[in-house]
């Protein structure tokens, strides 16, 4: 093995080098693993993501990284935004796509960074770890590693490794449902006994056995957990639910927290007494209108925008050098870049190689494009593209530090790495990685464009 890339490893922590050891030079872990049987819930037994054959063990200096990055970087947004367009509301409508009368609510309501629900996905580079964006709402994806914990634990090729360390997966989705409780609990005042949450699920989900107790029982832990009682209600619409002044029902049941499980922006209208009951204070909604401004990939180049706001102190500041790459909207202008003023449009065209064009609000991996992996004729048509449509990102490439994993029938091989780091409010939540050999893939590391998925082990001393 490479000695700089068995470093790589061991910057995510010396338990992470060790494991390269027992797979490959011990040759426990060098053919494919079966993750998927049985055991599992039928929720989960046809995964539709292929899980890669090795997890990941993390240490605690990488640990402390990813609550920086989850836990107070999404705050950071949120405030940026605030500095561009203060009580600008039309402004903020044009911006990010939303009704002038729910951005003036914006202006006078603000989000609540506390609610929120975000995967942040960055990339360990040479550089450190770089944000490409914050996912935000409860359809958030990846957190469903978590029941592939038994399998990684008892495969043959692993176990042996495991009784060696003393380590735990973060219970994503236990962290996942706290936050919806703790969300609902604030608000009804913490006067009701049971949290009752209601869940927009596609139709297919119904249609699967046990799928409604599979995700329940974590619900009624995670209450448990807060010191109450808790129930999960699934639907594949809203029309089950009454609106009313005293609170928002479901079969005779108050409900506090909605949240939907639709893929994206899929999934049935909002209701406009959704939007009311929200403002009233009657329900919790992670998937509120206001999100937009934090899960608008372009927000993340406010941040360098304005780093030397008085908003931001010192500390705040190294955070942003340190998480953000260079960024800004797509558009015909001067901007600065690594301290020169330059055209955007003749910047792109002469430095294909260090730029990514995406779509504000792409999901997926669909309308990213990666220089590096475009052709002069097909990087100029997607400049002109951005230049001339609103709600393209301008973001500097970050490369992925080259990382070993299990490939083929037998051996292994160099692979990109996109880590998902889970943020519930403003508490760390776990992470999950996306995995790619390298050379196979246009820039784009995404479980919906063939990466492989992982869990990750926290490593205790």
């Amino acid at each position: 093995m490479d000695q700089d890339i068995v470093r790589n490893h061991a910057t995510v922590s010396a338990t992470a080098q060790a494991f390269l050891d027992y797979a490959v030079v011990q040759g426990n872990c060098l053919g494919p693993a079966a993750l998927l049987d049985d055991s599992l819930p039928p929720l989960f037994r046809d995964y539709k993501y292929p899980l890669h054959s090795w997890p990941w063990f993390l240490g605690e200096d990488m640990r402390k990284i990813l609550e920086e990055c989850a836990c107070l970087v999404p705050e950071l947004v949120h405030r940026a935004v605030e500095v561009e367009f203060g009580d600008d509301y039309q402004r903020l409508a044009a911006f990010f796509g939303l009704p002038e009368l729910v951005a003036q609510l914006y202006v006078a309501v603000r989000l609540e960074p506390s609610q929120l629900m975000h995967r942040t996905d960055a990339i360990l580079t040479e550089d450190g770890l770089k944000i490409m964006e914050i996912n935000v709402g409860s359809n958030i994806g990846g957190w469903q590693i978590q029941w592939m914990d038994g399998l990684y634990r008892k495969h043959p090729s692993l176990k042996g490794f495991f009784g060696q360390v003393r380590c735990e997966s973060k219970d994503i989705p236990l962290a996942y449902m706290t936050q919806i409780i703790e969300s609902a609990r604030a608000v009804s005042g913490d006067t009701d006994a049971t949290v009752h949450a209601f869940v927009l699920v596609p139709g297919e989900f119904l249609d699967i056995p046990e799928s409604e107790q599979t995700i329940n029982s974590v619900f009624q832990e995670a209450a448990a957990a807060c010191g109450c009682r808790g129930a999960m209600h699934f639907a594949s619409g809203y029309d089950a639910l009454k609106f009313t002044s005293s609170g928002v029902y479901f079969e005779g049941q108050r409900i506090t927290a909605i949240v939907s499980s639709f893929p994206g922006d899929d999934g049935p209208a909002q209701p406009k007494e959704l939007f009311r009951a929200y403002l009233g204070g009657q329900v919790a909604w992670p998937d509120n209108p206001f999100i937009a401004t934090v899960r608008d990939k372009r927000s993340l180049a406010l941040l360098h925008k304005h780093k030397n706001n008085s908003v931001f102190n010192e500390y705040e500041r190294r955070l942003i050098d340190y998480f953000i790459p260079w960024g800004t909207e797509a558009g015909p202008k001067q901007v600065e870049f690594k301290g020169a003023q330059v055209d955007l449009e003749t910047l792109l065209l002469q430095q294909r190689e260090q730029f990514v064009i995406k779509i504000a609000y792409g999901a997926q991996g669909n309308d990213v494009h990666v220089g590096k992996f475009r052709t002069d004729e097909e990087w100029t048509e997607v400049v002109r593209r951005a230049m001339q449509e609103p709600g393209w990102l301008v973001q500097e490439f970050c490369g992925s530090l080259p990382f070993y994993g299990q490939s083929g029938e037998w051996g292994y091989e160099l692979h990109d790495v996109v880590w998902g780091v889970f943020g519930f409010g403003t508490k760390y939540g776990g992470c999950w990685l996306r995995l790619m050999k390298r050379g196979d893939s246009d820039g784009v590391i995404n479980s919906a464009k063939g990466a492989q998925e992982t869990i990750v082990y926290e490593v205790f001393a």
